[in-house]
């Protein structure tokens, strides 16, 4: 025992060094590196947030920069050219009026077996409406009338505000003044997204050749009135409290 108090006091600074040093360590790993790492995680979201309330400032001086009724307005034209969902009322409709204004007889008018009316989430889209971008919808109509007629027909389906696509057309001759064509064609549309984009996300503004595009959509006539539904806001009236009087 009187070794061991000996030693003790002959080593006593050595050994409150080492204890010190030891605290230091632990204390090193205990508390000095995790309120490192906690400093530096604050650091960058607080850059991270500063970069976003700088995106959000931009976004909103581009905004507040632009009339909603212009805004809404040409959302209105865009999507009756290329509608927000298939429409498939207003697609018949319009072949109708270009029948009856090309003086033709409508002999026929049908989906295409890979286009039948069912939900977006049971169809798979196919390879060609991703190449294009849009969703397609095809459909094939048979016609009766004369050369004329018939050359008017395809002439004003191209031309007309609801988008339409000439894939094919088989014409055969009846006689010198009538015949029979068979047009196959596609229709456009183009869901409007569900999802806002992240604040980081840049905002898309109308390029020049935008606009010219909607200018030229204004131009053609417009067939069908149906405007997609997603344009018209719901508006909830406030429930009477039936106690509070």
């Amino acid at each position: 025992m009187k070794d061991l108090q000996k030693l003790f006091i002959q080593y006593q600074k050595a050994v409150i060094s080492v204890g010190i040093l030891l605290f230091s360590v632990i204390a090193l790993f205990v508390g000095v590196i995790p309120s490192f790492k906690t400093t530096i995680a604050l650091f960058h979201e607080n850059k991270t947030l500063q970069d976003e309330v700088s995106a959000l400032a931009l976004k909103t001086d581009s905004l507040h920069s632009m009339s909603e009724e212009d805004l809404r307005s040409k959302l209105t034209l865009a999507t009756s050219a290329v509608p927000s969902d298939k429409q498939i009322p207003s697609l018949f409709d319009a072949i109708e009026i270009l029948v009856s204004r090309s003086k033709v007889s409508l002999e026929d008018l049908s989906l295409d077996s890979n286009q039948a009316i069912s939900s977006d989430s049971a169809k798979r889209q196919v390879k060609e409406d991703k190449t294009i971008g849009a969703p397609l919808i095809g459909f094939t109509v048979m016609l009766k009338g004369g050369y004329a007629d018939l050359r008017s027909f395809l002439s004003e389906i191209v031309s007309v505000r609801r988008f339409f696509r000439v894939r094919f057309f088989d014409l055969t001759f009846q006689n010198e003044s009538s015949g029979q064509m068979r047009v196959g064609a596609d229709a456009f549309y183009f869901p409007l997204p569900t999802t806002i984009p992240g604040v980081a996300a840049k905002l898309q503004l109308l390029s020049g050749d935008d606009e010219d595009l909607l200018k030229k959509i204004s131009v053609y006539p417009w067939l069908a009135e149906t405007v997609s539904a997603p344009l018209t806001p719901t508006v909830y009236e406030p429930k009477v409290n039936p106690f509070g009087q």
